[in-house]
């Protein structure tokens, strides 16, 4: 086999393959509340943005958090979120929400925004992670 003339990059560990599956479900389930035209199927992207974002807690080695986020917002706030919508009588006739006139000009400045937060991440000098300590050492 002949040698590349670029090394090769590392392959991904298991935990960044778990931090993405978990900011992917993150990601769509927030374009989930924003984007679905019907109230309740933004209520459930909403539950999987919340269990998204427990994950990240997690995977930060928050666990207190990350079941504190499951508990409060998944388990109550969601729920609260999903009887007010059935309670509702719109929901009974289907209805669903109108659609924003504003969505060309909100599309337009949110990538805007983004990529100027991204041009800003790339301009700070982060700090290199130290070394763990071992036991034994």
């Amino acid at each position: 086999m002949p040698e590349l003339p670029f090394p090769l990059p590392p392959l991904p560990t298991v935990q960044q393959v778990v931090f993405v599956g978990i900011a992917l479900l993150t990601v769509v389930g927030s374009l989930a509340v924003v984007l679905a035209r019907n109230l309740f199927h933004s209520a459930l992207g909403l539950v999987a943005a919340f269990f998204g974002a427990a994950g990240v807690y997690i995977i930060a080695e928050a666990e207190f958090i990350g079941v504190s986020q499951v508990l409060v917002y998944v388990g109550a706030i969601s729920t609260l979120i999903t009887f007010a919508i059935m309670l509702t009588r719109g929901m009974m006739f289907g209805a669903t929400s109108p659609h924003n006139r504003q969505s060309g000009t909100a599309a337009i400045i949110t990538s805007l925004t983004f990529i100027v937060l991204m041009a800003l991440m790339n301009g700070i000098n982060w700090p290199e992670a130290s070394e763990p300590i071992v036991d034994g050492q």
